[in-house]
This record gives C-alpha cells, sequence and structure tokens, in this order.
C-alpha cells in the first residue's frame, strides 16, 4: 500500500507543475519525522552518558573491592609469615625437649661429681638456645 498509494494519488495530475505541488505537500511529514530522528537521537545521546556514568560508579565500586581485598590478602600473608615462625619456633623447641632428656638419660649413667660438671653445662647451654629461640620469636611477632 505504500508503494500504490503515492501512485494512486498522483494519476490525476498531469501537469509538471503540479506533481511538484503534490510532492511539497508532503514536506511536513518529512520535517515531522526529521524532528523526531533528531529527538530520538538527543534521548539516545542521554541514555549513553547515563550509562557510562553508571559504568564510571561500577569501576569505582570495583577498584574500592581489590583494594580491599589486597589489603586482606596482605594482612593474610602476615599471618600466614607468623605462624610459619611460630611452627618453626616450636619445633626448634621440641628438639631441645629431646636434648633434655638425652642429657638426663646421660647423666644417669654418670657418677655424681661428673654428673654435675657435665649436667649443668649441657643444661645452660639448652638454655642459652632456647632463650636465642624466643628472642629470635619475640622479634617476629
Amino acid at each position: 500500500m505504500w508503494l500504490w498509494l503515492p501512485q494512486f494519488l498522483a494519476q490525476d495530475i498531469s501537469k509538471l507543475s503540479d506533481k511538484g505541488l503534490y510532492g511539497d505537500s508532503f514536506g511536513s511529514v518529512n520535517s515531522l519525522f526529521t524532528g523526531l530522528a533528531f529527538a530520538a537521537l538527543i534521548f539516545t545521546i542521554l541514555l549513553q552518558q547515563r550509562e557510562i556514568r553508571l559504568q564510571r560508579d561500577d569501576i569505582k565500586i570495583q577498584m574500592e573491592e581489590m583494594r580491599l581485598s589486597r589489603a586482606e590478602i596482605t594482612r593474610q600473608g602476615d599471618l600466614q609469615q607468623k605462624q610459619i615462625a611460630l611452627d618453626a619456633a616450636s619445633l626448634k623447641m621440641k628438639k631441645l625437649e629431646i636434648r633434655i632428656v638425652e642429657i638426663q638419660m646421660m647423666a644417669e649413667q654418670w657418677n655424681p661429681s661428673a654428673r654435675l660438671q657435665n649436667v649443668q653445662s649441657k643444661f645452660d647451654e639448652v638454655k642459652q638456645q632456647m632463650e636465642e629461640i624466643l628472642d629470635e620469636l619475640n622479634k617476629d611477632v
């Protein structure tokens, strides 16, 4: 119908000047659609601005979340390092406790005078090592 209607209306028009007037009568429709197209363009631009603003806000939120995540990961890494240091100190202490039991078992084999000389120096040595472990642990924590 869209193709047929202009031909049907133009059949009665025989002169070229009348055909020009007939075509000009559609100028107002042309102006209407041009105006609507321009309004749609402005509306589209406004929608894009809104979307860009929302994206910018989302990016800011994501950056803040990433900053908080990075801080949390750093904190967890520090805690893990402290836990490793504590576990290492615990293993060293267990080793020294075993050394104390070994010294006690060796001391039972010696006579009382030799026991005092040898055992006291070995116990002092172990005590010194334990204090060093505790000092090192206090520095790390």
